[in-house]
């Protein structure tokens, strides 16, 4: 009894599904949403109707992105768990609206962006807290010879800056170790703060490197030809 009322109280969708997919129980918020109400307010409308469509659980998943239609173009978006049980599965579905605006928001920021730096003469390339590439422009192309594809895939930093150590296009290092040492520097250092530093290339080019940190752990390197 408790536990019933401790889930009719929880400010998410709960439901258990049978192993065939119906709807097994659901807590209120779920029978809320549904509207699953009979119209003399007597009952439950049974089975109760399904509001997502059926995922298969797994135990340790990390959350699926789940909308709800609700006609005239609108929709609820939420964030879905799942987890096995005996005989069925158990469902929590949180709403995930704010995430999915600044998702969006995000998007179309980077997007801005992008078309903000498509002339620029200077290779810009941002990389987010997790250090994967976030944002690249055209003069990045052209000035480091990486391939769009590979910049496309969202390479790490570590995996950007190895595949210019590979195509030579940064200064020849005396061997990998104190290659890599010097590059956790150059990302510390950009992290931090404002960082310059000067590559004299193998190549004869020579190419000033600015890293600056951003917003929410970014940091941000420039490619100059000098």
């Amino acid at each position: 009894e408790v536990m019933r009322k401790t889930l009719d109280r929880l400010p998410a969708l709960a439901w258990r599904e049978s192993q065939h997919g119906a709807i097994a129980w659901a807590n209120r918020a779920y029978v809320l949403q549904a509207q699953a109400f009979t119209q003399e307010d007597e009952g439950l409308v049974w089975p109760l109707p399904r509001l997502f469509s059926p995922v298969e659980a797994a135990q340790g998943d990390g959350p699926r992105r789940a909308k709800l239609d609700l006609g005239d173009d609108k929709a609820l978006w939420f964030d879905r768990f799942s987890f096995p049980l005996e005989g069925g599965s158990l469902h929590f579905a949180l709403p995930a609206d704010a995430a999915v605006r600044a998702e969006r928001s995000l998007r179309s920021f980077v997007q801005t962006l992008t078309k903000t730096f498509a002339d620029l003469p200077i290779g810009l390339a941002v990389f987010d807290r997790q250090r994967k590439l976030q944002l690249f422009n055209p003069a990045l192309i052209e000035l480091t010879q990486l391939a769009t594809e590979f910049l496309s895939a969202r390479p790490s930093l570590y995996a950007f800056l190895n595949r210019l150590r590979e195509a030579r296009m940064m200064p020849e290092p005396k061997d990998y170790r104190s290659w890599r040492l010097q590059m956790t520097e150059l990302e510390q250092a950009a992290a931090a703060g404002f960082h310059s530093e000067t590559w004299t290339l193998p190549g004869g080019q020579t190419y000033r490197v600015t890293g600056r940190p951003h917003p929410d752990g970014a940091v941000a390197f420039l490619f100059e030809d000098i």
